[in-house]
């Protein structure tokens, strides 16, 4: 029996040192130390009775707007979601106010019931989607008064972290409501100017920085609810685009010129054009109708001013005004003039040369020739020396330079008029010579003199060769019909 104790001893000696060794083997992990920040949303003021808690009273000790759906109650093993209360966010350094059995009149959320019952335990205010970053807050519930509040500090940076005890109700509670952006925005943007002229150093003018003008409507209460935002470096708000226009004072016109960001720097917008708008304080609503697109300011419009005028048109101006209405100047046009042998390409606004130009054109087809005002290729036209002449009974036509028939010219002509005779050389009427126009039909030799016989036999010449050929173009469109006549008559013959 000895021996086996002494076994027994031997072997849970040999596993405790195994384990001791195995152990010490192993390596030990180790992390960096982690604090979790201070939670932002604190509890100000609370009071309960027998039925439990009457009111908790909510306090954004930050500098954002804070969503309360984020965070949650716990007492004991119940555990409580503020969006199960209300939906909504609160602003820096404002007050929210649950109230149940009507204690608190006003409050943004009240309830005839308690669903935070009293027991012997704390109230914790905690994180709901990142416990891992924010350190939980606890409030030990003490039964010697039913009310209990924080005083804010000497210093004004909020609450100091003591609860003051009372049997009655605190003096005074506080409700702001939950954040709700204004529904409108009464601001028009009326100039900018984002190609600042060049300055001296010493050089303070508004005009040595690029500024935007913005209009305000005699409507608009509260303008540190809004900020002037730009597309400028970033997408998402930045110190270098987002303005708070609750530092500025309208003008007598209710005009605001931002030219210094937030803080007390020159304001810097992209020259190759954006968009400027209004929002919110809180980036929480973008009012559409104040989107203004401004065009790319190049080394051209360095010094002007991209300005709407009465008649809600953009334009560039040489005048830029950042204290007063706006002033259209356009600017001059420079007109380009290219020297000899260069002209000025309207695509680009240019010179180029005239030789390099016709040289890069591709050339003409065959029978074409290039237009040296359009630089096109336009069909080569015949002249009349490289024609071929005309047969024998045909003209060349002016008008198409094309040969046709004399019989078929002068028969598309219509017949003169009594004592008129057609003109061979221009085919056109003409007065006889020697014949009266008047309505006896008579000549009169006395006024009119005799008319030349040599005249009169050229007439009769002329138009004898005009009637046989005449009569010869008849025969020669209606051969074909004369020739069957012909052969009809001469079958008839033979059958007789």
């Amino acid at each position: 029996m000895k021996r086996g104790k002494w076994h027994i001893l031997a072997v849970g000696a040999s596993l405790f040192l195994s384990g001791m060794f195995s152990y010490g083997a192993q390596a030990i992990d180790t992390i960096p130390t982690q604090f979790l920040q201070e939670i932002p949303l604190q509890i100000s003021a609370y009071g309960w009775d027998t039925n439990g808690f009457s009111y908790v009273q909510l306090y954004n000790d930050g500098d954002q707007l804070l969503n309360v759906n984020d965070w949650q109650l716990a007492y004991d093993t119940a555990v409580i979601s503020i969006d199960t209360l209300f939906n909504g966010k609160l602003e820096p350094h404002k007050h929210v106010i649950i109230s149940f059995h009507n204690v608190v009149q006003n409050a943004t959320y009240t309830s005839q019931d308690s669903i935070l019952p009293i027991a012997k335990s704390k109230l914790i205010l905690s994180s709901k989607i990142s416990p891992e970053i924010y350190r939980s807050s606890e409030y030990e519930l003490k039964t010697t008064f039913t009310n209990w509040q924080r005083s804010f500090s000497t210093t004004g940076e909020g609450y100091t972290s003591t609860m003051n005890g009372s049997l009655s109700a605190p003096l005074k509670l506080y409700d702001d409501g939950l954040y709700t952006p204004p529904e409108t925005a009464d601001f028009q943007i009326d100039e900018i100017y984002p190609y600042a002229s060049d300055c001296t150093p010493t050089d303070t003018s508004i005009l040595c920085g690029d500024y935007i003008k913005v209009h305000v409507d005699k409507n608009v209460q509260n303008i540190e609810n809004y900020v002037l935002r730009t597309d400028s470096s970033s997408s998402s708000r930045t110190s270098s685009n987002s303005f708070w226009l609750g530092a500025y004072q309208p003008d007598d016109n209710g005009y605001i010129t931002v030219y210094l960001n937030d803080d007390g720097e020159k304001i810097s917008l992209t020259n190759s054009g954006g968009y400027i708008w209004i929002e919110d304080m809180y980036g929480e609503k973008l009012y559409d109708k104040t989107m203004t697109r401004y065009e790319s300011a190049g080394t051209s419009e360095q010094g002007y001013a991209w300005a709407r005028d009465h008649s809600d048109t953009w334009s560039w101006t040489t005048t830029p005004m950042p204290n007063a209405a706006n002033r259209i100047t356009p600017p001059v046009e420079e007109i380009t003039v290219c020297p000899t042998g260069k002209y000025l390409n309207p695509d680009t606004n240019r010179c180029r040369t005239i030789e390099e130009t016709i040289n890069a054109l591709a050339a003409c087809a065959e029978g074409e020739i290039r237009n040296p005002e359009t630089n096109r290729c336009r069909k080569i036209v015949a002249t009349t020396a490289s024609l071929v002449a005309c047969g024998e009974g045909q003209e060349r036509n002016p008008l198409t330079n094309r040969c046709r028939s004399i019989a078929s010219a002068v028969a598309e002509l219509l017949p003169c008029d009594e004592g008129y005779e057609r003109n061979p050389a221009t085919n056109r009427c003409r007065k006889v010579l020697g014949v009266s126009t008047s309505g006896n039909g008579t000549n009169d030799n006395t006024t009119t003199g005799a008319s030349d016989p040599n005249l009169t036999w050229l007439g009769w010449g002329i138009g004898s060769v005009v009637g046989l050929g005449a009569i010869g173009y008849g025969i020669y469109e209606w051969r074909s019909e004369l020739l069957g006549v012909v052969r009809k008559i001469a079958s008839r013959g033979r059958v007789k």
